[in-house]
């Protein structure tokens, strides 16, 4: 489960938004303290902007970094489980009814990974940095175009009308269950020494 504000946890693993407290014990597996990365440690960086291989190496751009478009947040890692929440940033998909979504996403196979599924709430909230005037208008989400309406499941994962916006936040949860909103795929990956799976 997150914490509620999982940059700033008593772990003590933020230093800011995009980065974790550099205290070694709360590097990611790839040895630097990113807070979001691609599946092989790539991530962009949030002063120039360009993309970087787990090395610091420059590389083209968000596909080399994010592999299958895969964005990780290390802010979320469950040390007891060795779990971390990803993003299938690739595969947002249009709009749909609720189970549509579910369907969807639970059916996702993005090369290894398949364990996908409609967001928390609080797994999508935690992508909104308040911060700013468009809370998810951030590296590396910025890649990608998030002000729509999504689909989120509710903590007994019963089929319920709840729906966030991203961008400016606004939660709605009575909608119809057949309006169309979008899905972000979400999976806890399963940390295994320096590699996810």
């Amino acid at each position: 489960m997150l914490p509620s504000d999982a940059v700033h946890n008593a772990d003590g693993m933020g230093a800011d938004w995009w980065n974790l407290d550099p205290a070694p014990q709360n590097a990611n597996i790839f040895g630097h303290h990113k807070r979001f990365t691609g599946t092989t440690g790539g991530y962009q960086s949030e002063i120039d902007n360009l993309f970087y291989d787990k090395n610091g190496v420059l590389v083209a751009d968000f596909a080399a970094a994010f592999p299958l478009g895969i964005v990780v947040d290390w802010s979320t890692r469950d040390w007891q489980n060795n779990k971390v929440l990803a993003y299938a940033t690739n595969d947002i998909a249009s709009n749909a009814t609720r189970l549509a979504q579910d369907t969807y996403c639970s059916g996702l196979t993005l090369g290894i990974y398949s364990e996908w599924k409609l967001p928390f709430m609080k797994e999508m909230l935690h992508l909104c940095n308040t911060g700013i005037s468009n809370n998810i208008n951030y590296v590396p989400m910025n890649n990608k175009v998030f002000d729509w309406f999504f689909w989120v499941r509710d903590s007994d994962d019963a089929l319920t009308g709840m729906r966030v916006r991203m961008g400016v936040v606004s939660v709605v949860s009575n909608s119809s269950l057949t309006a169309g909103s979008r899905a972000l795929p979400t999976s806890y990956l399963t940390i295994s020494g320096e590699t996810l799976i």
